[in-house]
């Protein structure tokens, strides 16, 4: 399998490990191992026991749960760059979601002993990951107000939003960067399929997307100016 030099890496400045030395830099390169996952794989299940970290290199990669009702509920949208598995190591928990690959991945693995070894070494690394931790939790509290106070249509623009924040937009600079499916465009609303399905087309109906199979191009990209 293919390994990649991690001081090489094109999107090392969105990791944690940005600031740390060559030296530092070469441990993490001996230590990880290059795993590539086809789209629809699990990497890591909701339960589990932490192995390890994980850095994406490439793909797309979404995190969620199951509720009470057997839901599933995605929680975070992983793109190149960031890392994954990261609380659930450093909290000493099982992982609280599982991490599936919307599209083809390739993930660098650092096994939990070394990242352990390595973090005691580089405070910059635990620093990273406080504030990355808080980061996620301001995200979480705001999913929670907006879920609790905000229209489908509303959270709908919001999660196109989102879409675009973190994956861009194709060369068009209009479609959104990533084919979702409806479903998980629901579970990302925290909505039914069928209820998405008919505010999509509503929003294209107002001449706001425009709809191509799981394309998703923007059309009048100001809706996102009042979520």
């Amino acid at each position: 399998m293919r390994h990649f030099n991690c001081q090489n890496c094109t999107v090392l400045s969105e990791s944690i490990f940005a600031g740390i030395d060559s030296n530092e830099l070469q441990v993490i390169n001996d230590l990880k191992l290059c795993k590539f996952y086809e789209k629809g794989d699990y990497l890591f299940h909701e339960g589990d026991n932490p192995t390890g970290m994980f850095c994406l290199r490439a793909g797309k990669i979404k995190v969620s749960k199951i509720g009470a009702d057997g839901k599933e509920q995605i929680t975070h949208l992983i793109h190149a760059g960031q890392n994954l598995g990261h609380r659930a190591l450093f909290g000493d928990e099982k992982y609280s979601g599982s991490a599936i690959a919307l599209e083809n991945v390739h993930i660098c693995f650092i096994p939990k002993k070394g990242m352990e070894e390595v973090a005691k070494k580089n405070p910059e690394i635990v620093w990273a990951v406080a504030k990355l931790l808080a980061k996620e939790l301001r995200e979480a509290e705001s999913a929670i107000t907006h879920l609790a106070q905000d229209s489908v249509r509303d959270r709908l623009i919001g999660a196109l939003k989102n879409l675009t924040e973190t994956y861009g937009y194709m060369r068009d600079s209009v479609t959104i960067n990533a084919q979702i499916k409806r479903q998980d465009l629901a579970d990302l609303v925290g909505s039914s399929r069928e209820t998405i399905t008919r505010q999509l087309y509503n929003l294209q109906n107002d001449n706001l997307i425009l709809l191509s199979g799981k394309k998703i191009t923007i059309l009048d990209k100001s809706i996102f100016n009042v979520t």
